[in-house]
């Protein structure tokens, strides 16, 4: 990813912003991702059981509103895979 320090903590600005007492900042970039439609699944890591529990939690946290995901496309920009294998 071409991602510079200063993009992803305005990428993380934008994630606690739209993130909120009912939807964690892990669930809140887990929703945005579903949110597009070339999307199926997310494949999540995590290192505790509380994580593991957050993430199974997502599919129960409140979906992103078409502001919501607004303010979150603001601040990225598109990653062109450039090579392959």
């Amino acid at each position: 990813m071409d991602y510079s320090a200063t993009d992803l903590c305005k990428i993380r600005a934008a994630l606690e912003l739209v993130s909120s007492k009912e939807r964690a900042k892990a669930q809140t970039a887990m929703k945005f991702v579903l949110s597009s439609d070339r999307v199926a699944s997310v494949l999540s890591g995590c290192r505790s059981l509380a994580q593991l529990k957050e993430n199974i939690a997502t599919s129960y946290a409140p979906s992103l509103s078409l502001d919501e995901i607004e303010i979150i496309n603001k601040v990225l920009f598109k990653q062109i895979y450039r090579q392959h294998r």
